[in-house]
């Protein structure tokens, strides 16, 4: 498995070094949001091993094996990487490979910074199965897909992250929404966190306080522990007056708790970061 992503990654690399080279009358690459893909892409057919789509009578699933589709993030504009979208031919030779040596491989995804990804097998992104077998969809409105708030890219990125939010509930905040905004950011930078990260959450009103379901400790971002700091924010009210100097202190508590706990020690993480 290892193999598979390093031949992966020199393919891409190797790529990128000699593109100024490459003949760009050859590139070609699928929209997975292309309501037409299914007549453009190679070989889309029914394949086993993949889920089954039941609605399109296939007892598989309905794509490529011999080329991905690029999805992009909602501010990307197709096509605005060149480079990236012409790596389809030459990832898609590898994607390939790597399917055929190891049945165990059944997707394969390279992100872009810019908020591209490569994905294979290449199929139609939709909102529900069925919708795969009918012609035009997916619909305008596909739902594109930021790679760069994934963990796997943001770990990569920036490595082990101890964060502490500190998240303004005064009354100021039950104004246009600005506590249901904010609640929403904190959710989403959450959900990218891996399991090697720690957080914690301070709110403040007239005083600063915990979020009493982790009290003063960080935790380990794992699945449960994000539920559990998105149910302190569930209800959350906007009240009282704003005291910003009694929100730092508890900020910074915190990494001093962290760093008196022995239990934390021995995987210390690389960065500490206060999201205000």
């Amino acid at each position: 498995m290892e193999e598979s992503v390093r031949k992966v990654c020199r393919a891409v690399e190797h790529f990128i070094e000699n593109f100024p080279l490459y003949d760009k009358s050859q590139c070609v690459s699928y929209d997975a949001c292309d309501p037409m893909l299914n007549t453009k892409i190679p070989d889309f057919k029914c394949e086993k091993g993949f889920g089954t789509d039941v609605e399109c009578n296939c007892t598989g699933e309905m794509l490529s094996l011999h080329s991905p589709v690029l999805l992009h993030a909602p501010f990307v504009k197709p096509g605005s990487d060149e480079i990236f979208a012409c790596l389809t031919k030459t990832i898609g030779e590898i994607y390939y490979e790597n399917r055929m040596q190891n049945k165990h491989i059944v997707r394969q995804v390279v992100g872009s910074p810019r908020g591209m990804g490569q994905l294979y097998p290449g199929s139609k992104w939709r909102t529900t199965t069925k919708e795969i077998c009918k012609s035009g969809a997916p619909a305008t409105d596909c739902p594109n897909f930021d790679f760069r708030t994934r963990p796997w890219y943001v770990n990569a990125a920036s490595g082990s992250k101890s964060i502490v939010f500190v998240l303004d509930v005064s009354s100021s905040m039950s104004m246009n929404h600005r506590i249901e905004i904010a609640l929403f950011a904190v959710e989403n930078v959450i959900d990218s966190l891996t399991e090697r990260d720690r957080v914690g959450i301070v709110f403040f009103s007239s005083s600063a306080f915990f979020c009493p379901l982790h009290g003063n400790s960080l935790l380990y971002a794992t699945p449960d522990n994000k539920k559990l700091l998105k149910a302190c924010m569930e209800d959350m009210m906007s009240f009282g007056e704003t005291n910003f100097e009694n929100a730092f202190e508890l900020a910074f508590d915190l990494f001093e708790l962290e760093a008196a706990d022995t239990s934390f020690n021995s995987t210390p993480t690389c960065e500490k970061v206060i999201l205000f």
